[in-house]
């Protein structure tokens, strides 16, 4: 008897000072979707200033995980070079902003966001990260304290980031594999969630509430911290069942 891999989730996107106090929105986009056997969980963080950076953000989530489910993740693994993954990965996600360029007929930059996307397949636990500039991946174990999978990426300065319309994105996405068999929570944050990391370090005043805390813990301490800037957070349990189907290989 076999098991199948389910989650339960929660997600926030809290709204910086800086924003707040220039009557903008929050420009942290989430996507939390599923088809078949994908459950795929995107965030991206929106440049700053960008008029339409949310829906540039928004569709890129989308575009990503189309690819994943269309692709399938254990296939992805399967691929002998990746950098043949990035430059598929690239090339759809300057498609989809050209085109929101082309339609509202401005410069491409005004769509231009970070990334972050974890997926996994529920019949075997296989994932992918999915990863352009700064926020983080966060993998908790029952046993371990938790820490950083997938870390920030930051370009000439620590303020600035690479980003999906970046000219050198495709040397800047990272993508990686592995298994959830070990884990029992991932923690998705933005760059905002300060009292979470510190550049690539774990702070060890939130790993407490990480591996101890409920889901809503977890981003009620996020703001707590009244973030100066936008803080998205996805919190992702995964839940063991008993299944008498098989796994497909």
């Amino acid at each position: 008897m076999n098991k199948t891999i389910i989650s339960q989730s929660d997600y926030s996107c809290i709204t910086g000072r800086t924003n707040l106090e220039n009557g903008r929105d929050c420009e942290d986009i989430t996507l939390i979707d599923q088809v078949d056997s994908i459950r795929f969980y995107g965030l991206a963080d929106g440049q700053s200033g960008k008029c339409y950076c949310r829906e540039g953000a928004d569709d890129v989530l989308k575009a990503v995980f189309k690819y994943i489910s269309d692709k399938g993740i254990r296939r992805m693994s399967q691929c002998k070079y990746i950098d043949e993954l990035q430059y598929e990965i690239v090339k759809l996600v300057r498609e989809c902003i050209s085109e929101l360029a082309c339609s509202k007929d401005v410069d491409p930059s005004e769509f231009a966001s970070t990334l972050l996307a974890f997926s996994y397949d529920v019949r075997n636990g296989d994932y992918v990260l999915i990863h352009i500039g700064d926020g983080c991946i966060i993998g908790d174990t029952p046993t371990k304290e938790p820490s950083i999978i997938s870390f920030p990426e930051n370009g000439f300065t620590s303020r600035y980031t690479w980003l999906t319309t970046s000219q050198e994105v495709l040397s800047h996405t990272r993508i990686s594999f592995g298994n959830i068999e070990t884990l029992k929570r991932i923690i998705m944050v933005t760059d905002g969630a300060s009292n979470i990391t510190k550049g690539k370090n774990l702070l060890e005043k939130a790993k407490d509430v990480l591996h101890n805390g409920s889901r809503k813990d977890i981003i009620h301490y996020i703001m707590s911290g009244d973030p100066e800037d936008d803080a998205g957070c996805i919190v992702v349990d995964f839940i063991r069942e008993k299944s008498d189907e098989p796994n497909e290989r």
